[in-house]
């Protein structure tokens, strides 16, 4: 497994994303869908943080 890191932690967080490089589809429907995941909790925290 290839790992790789979107963001930063100093700036608003960041994601890691496990992935094979050898099957590109797959590898690229995990990043969209961790870099959804990193938009969608930004704006919850931006309108007044995550709750639960």
């Amino acid at each position: 497994m290839d790992r790789i890191v979107i963001g930063s932690a100093s700036k608003g967080g960041q994601i890691s994303i496990s992935f094979d490089s050898s099957d590109l589809n797959e590898s690229v429907k995990r990043v969209d869908i961790a870099v959804q995941v990193r938009d969608h909790l930004l704006e919850r925290l931006a309108a007044g943080g995550a709750r639960t």
